[in-house]
This record gives structure tokens, C-alpha cells and sequence, in this order.
């Protein structure tokens, strides 16, 4: 999976990865686009500012990798304290990883997913 920014545009977009990453990147705040429908990506709002676009960028990079993605982070988009935040909560316990068996249940399956997302910091 890839977080960056587009050159022209300065949309910061989130490619890749499969449904399981649908609901993390959600909770981060990106939205879902779709052109044609079997082409998708992810976006932030735009007027969200360069630091909030850092947070959630980092925060999404941080919460799929500890789900057990590979991800591409545009290096202009990582907040290095949102990072230390978030992996010191993530280090509290161990977390499942996306495997085979269960991505296609919630990365966070039997936690609760507003405790997760309580404990991790998103908005809904």
C-alpha cells in the first residue's frame, strides 16, 4: 500500500491494499473515490493544513503496518511524534496481524472496535 502526495494536485491519496485497509484508512479520515467502479484509491479532505495531513497520513501508515501491511509512506507526509504516540500505545499489547485467515475480519477483530479506536485516537 502507498501514502503520498500527488504533485499537481496536493491531494494526499492511499493506494493499494485490500478491504481490511478499507476501515483503518476510514478512521483515519481518508475518503473512498471510485472512476470507474473497479478502480478505487483513498483521499484526505482537502483544507485539512500540511500538519493534520501528517497526523493522519502517519497514523494510517503506522496502524496498517502494525495490521500487518507493507507500506510506502511519502516521506513528506510522516509525523514522527504521531508515530511515537501510537507505537507506544501499540506496544501496550500485542496486536493480531492481516493473515490469511482473518483479514477478512476487522484487523482488531475481538477488541471492540471503538475501544481500538478510542485507544488509537480516531475520530468518527
Amino acid at each position: 500500500m502507498r501514502i503520498f502526495r500527488k504533485p499537481k494536485s496536493g491531494e494526499v491519496i492511499a493506494q493499494g491494499g485490500m478491504q481490511i485497509a478499507d476501515g483503518i484508512l476510514r478512521r483515519c479520515g481518508f475518503h473512498e473515490m471510485r472512476l470507474p467502479e473497479q478502480y478505487r484509491w483513498w483521499r484526505l479532505p482537502k483544507g485539512l493544513g500540511r500538519p493534520e495531513e501528517k497526523t493522519r497520513a502517519t497514523r494510517a501508515a503506522v496502524v496498517l503496518r502494525a495490521a500487518g501491511f507493507l507500506i510506502d509512506l511519502d516521506p513528506a507526509l510522516y509525523d514522527r511524534e504521531t508515530e511515537r504516540r501510537l507505537q507506544e500505545l501499540l506496544d501496550q499489547e500485542p496486536w493480531p496481524a492481516a493473515s490469511p485467515e482473518n483479514r477478512e475480519k476487522s484487523a482488531f477483530s475481538g477488541r471492540g472496535e471503538q475501544a481500538v479506536d478510542a485507544r488509537l485516537g480516531f475520530r468518527h
